[in-house]
């Protein structure tokens, strides 16, 4: 179930039912008076309309914060431009800001393409000091590595399409991915947003849900967190692509969901 507040009389209100859990992996909630109205639709060149709500916000905190509903001191090391289509038409940026300096910011491209998506945060590896962030839209993963206060180019895949959360392993130097395949016309940008309209029909009809994985699959894939090269790969029956939140398991096993499927992989 999604919970949203209500504006009139500040409590918290039933959304609407969905298929995923509401409880994110890390702190989010909004600026109290605050408001996403048309003065800040403009700073978005892309956006046709505000969303009306306040603005929302993840705070990164050292210490375990385990309720909700709870208002908190925090200090503003970046931001990130959504817009509720999922697109946009500049390349997206990654942003990262001293904790100690406020003054000392710094963004670089994460695949330098136009109309670029990313839903999820990077990937951190306090250890290696190295980054890794996403553009689904253009099917690019790239990592960098923080030295000193430049972020210095570490690896970058081509063609490969993650949309989920990172999972990352700093003892052991892995990342854990997902890589969705499919005919090569169809990962090509100009493509899918000209076939969008007529996949979303064709979503609706049960035949064709029963029969998308012939459209394409998920894997799995854990990636050298230093190279960038493939150490496993293991297919999933999904027929999406996942944007979810995968998890670790226990030991070396990784809990993987998508809107259709759940599944458990395991690395020997």
């Amino acid at each position: 179930v999604k919970y949203e507040v209500d504006k009139v009389s500040g409590y918290l209100r039933v959304d609407r039912p969905q298929r995923t859990s509401s409880t994110p992996p890390m702190l989010y909630g909004f600026i109290p008076r605050t408001l996403c109205a048309a003065r800040v639709a403009t700073l978005s060149p892309a956006a046709t309309s505000a969303d009306g709500d306040p603005l929302d916000i993840c705070v990164l905190s050292e210490r375990p914060i385990d309720r909700a509903e709870v208002v908190l001191d925090a200090r503003v090391i970046g931001g990130l431009q959504m817009l509720d289509s999922g697109e946009a038409p500049s390349p997206l940026r990654l942003w990262w800001a001293r904790r100690d300096d406020a003054s000392v910011i710094d963004s670089v491209e994460i695949s330098g393409l136009p109309h670029g998506t990313e839903s999820n945060p990077p990937a951190w590896d306090p250890v290696g000091g190295v980054v890794v962030a996403y553009d689904a839209g253009n099917a690019v993963l790239r990592a960098w590595r923080l030295e000193g206060d430049e972020m210095v180019p570490l690896w970058r895949r081509d063609g490969f399409a993650h949309a989920a959360h990172l999972i990352l392993y700093p003892d052991t130097r892995e990342l854990v991915v997902q890589d969705w395949r499919q005919a090569e016309a169809l990962r090509r940008p100009a493509v899918r947003r000209l076939l969008r309209p007529a996949l979303q029909l064709l979503g609706h009809l049960s035949l064709v849900r029963r029969n998308g994985l012939a459209f394409g699959s998920d894997q799995l894939v854990v990636v050298d967190l230093d190279t960038g090269e493939d150490r496993a790969r293991v297919d999933i029956p999904s027929p999406c692509q996942a944007y979810l939140f995968p998890i670790p398991g226990f030991g070396r096993d990784v809990y993987y969901q998508s809107v259709t499927t759940i599944a458990r992989a395991g690395l020997a």
